[in-house]
């Protein structure tokens, strides 16, 4: 895909970036430290991230590429939620930093569309799997079992009050309008030109990206595969395949542990892993499979104004994207 990306002028930056062509003298400078590095100066209120080696590496990136008039593809999910602030000026500061940034770069800031409530599930399952899962981190909250300073993985209703709003303080930074694909729509369009990628068009969706988003695109946009089992560049599928975990696994191992069915001296890692296999030759891999708890009614009724809100905005931008006129019908 990469390679066919170049055929079409268009070259990848962002997060797990594929090694570049030689900038200053090294393959890849701008990689995945980088990527997080400049994120992380434009959220953090106490940063102002200007003179940061994140930023002049960016800026050296963008140089290498311009001087090339190469077309460049910059993805990493988490700008979605960049950059609000306590402080007013430090928000207006950090995006004068990027308008200086591309400022020679005619810019389109694509956004994906998902229905709020399926975006929330899958939201929670991307922070379970980084934060409790992530066994490459020695801080991870599921590598030990509760009593001995692990975290247990709540069920979706324990998460929220009944406002819908986050019950506990390590959720608040991660579940919050700030973080919302309709705020980044707000936000970024106060800037630059956006458009709403649909996830539900029909057809392949990446292929819809493609054809739909990137012009000039032809020789992409005319590959007849896009599916990970024609991928066989081992750095391309790092890049693409980044699949949900099943957290129902856990659940049920740290229930199993806290009802003294495991011992202490099995690892978290272990029994959950047991489990699974377990599972599997039943199959019974889905947490379908399993009693689920459901939201209560008070919780639901907020969970549905919120997914209706975004539904309407979403029609109305993907309408506006096509016919202004349409819109100022619509909201007249």
């Amino acid at each position: 895909m990469e390679k066919t990306l170049q055929r079409d002028n268009y070259h990848y930056l962002g997060i797990n970036p594929l090694p570049q062509d030689n900038i200053n003298g090294t393959i890849g400078v701008y990689n995945t430290s980088m990527s997080l590095a400049l994120l992380y100066c434009n959220q953090v209120d106490f940063l102002y991230c200007g003179d940061t080696v994140a930023v002049q590496e960016f800026q050296n990136a963008l140089t290498y590429h311009r001087e090339r008039n190469h077309n460049l593809i910059y993805s990493f999910e988490n700008w979605a939620s960049m950059p609000i602030h306590v402080h007013d000026s430090l928000t207006d500061h950090k995006w004068e930093l990027w308008m200086s940034l591309l400022k020679d770069w005619r810019v389109k800031i694509v956004i994906s569309y998902r229905r709020y409530h399926e975006w929330l599930g899958s939201l929670i399952n991307q922070h379970f799997k980084m934060t409790y899962l992530h066994f490459t981190n020695p801080d991870a909250k599921a590598i030990n079992w509760p009593d001995a300073g692990g975290w247990t993985i709540p069920e979706i209703p324990e998460m929220w009050t009944n406002n819908f709003t986050p019950k506990y303080d390590y959720f608040e930074s991660f579940f919050n309008e700030n973080v919302s694909p309709l705020n980044a729509y707000e936000k970024w369009s106060k800037y630059f030109d956006v458009s709403i990628y649909d996830m539900y068009e029909e057809g392949d969706s990446s292929k819809n990206f493609v054809c739909n988003h990137l012009p000039g695109a032809k020789h992409t946009c005319s590959t007849k595969h896009f599916s990970l089992a024609n991928m066989t560049n081992p750095e391309e599928l790092l890049l693409v395949k980044n699949p949900a975990v099943g957290l129902h696994y856990d659940m049920l191992a740290v229930g199993a542990y806290n009802r003294g069915w495991i011992k202490p001296s099995i690892k978290r890692e272990e029994a959950r892993d047991a489990v699974e296999c377990h599972l599997r030759k039943l199959n019974k891999t889905s947490i379908q499979n399993f009693p689920l708890k459901c939201l209560t009614e008070e919780q639901t009724k907020h969970l549905r104004a919120i997914s209706f809100k975004y539904e309407v905005i979403s029609l109305l931008s993907r309408i506006f994207s096509k016919s202004p006129n349409l819109v100022h019908l619509l909201t007249y």
